[in-house]
């Protein structure tokens, strides 16, 4: 049984025991009319009030603390099942974070791997930059001392 249960049940008792109002209650039992209101809205019931409701609405307090226990032992399952719920679902989140956290291991090499692979390619670059100078002067040079050996003077006048 819930609280709303509970107060429903409060509300036909009150009625059903001659008390059209809540304020009439209210009288019967020594509590506020903002409490009675409270009560048939579902709010919590303190136990030491227990006494009074009963005695203004003709039932034994046994009964309606029972009514109460039963809501209450009702709320307990249903938090444990709530309680429950967001255990599997932090497990879950964990489980989502560690697999992100691999990910993000995963693409941080990734992106190490790519920055020495561009390091090595601008080293590549480099080297063959260098090589094709050389070639290009060792070139030059065979060109010259092959003309001058030669005596090509084609050569020679466009050195």
């Amino acid at each position: 049984m819930k609280r709303r249960a509970v107060a429903d049940y409060l509300k036909r008792a009150r009625i059903a025991a001659g008390h059209d109002t809540q304020a009439s209650f209210a009288r019967a039992a020594g509590l506020s009319q903002q409490q009675i209101s409270n009560y048939e809205k579902g709010h919590r019931i303190p136990l030491e009030n227990v006494p009074k409701l009963a005695r203004a609405i003709g039932v034994p307090a046994e009964e309606l603390t029972a009514l109460l226990l039963e809501a209450a032992e009702d709320e307990a399952a249903a938090m444990r099942r709530d309680v429950a719920r967001a255990e599997d679902l932090l497990k879950e989140l964990k489980s989502m974070r560690d697999e992100a956290a691999i990910g993000m291991r995963r693409l941080r090499d990734g992106f190490n791997r790519i920055d020495e692979l561009e390091k090595r390619w601008v080293s590549y670059v480099e080297v063959m930059s260098e090589l094709v100078v050389q070639n290009q002067k060792a070139s030059a040079e065979l060109a010259h001392q092959v003309d001058r050996l030669t005596g090509s003077p084609d050569r020679q006048t466009r050195d």
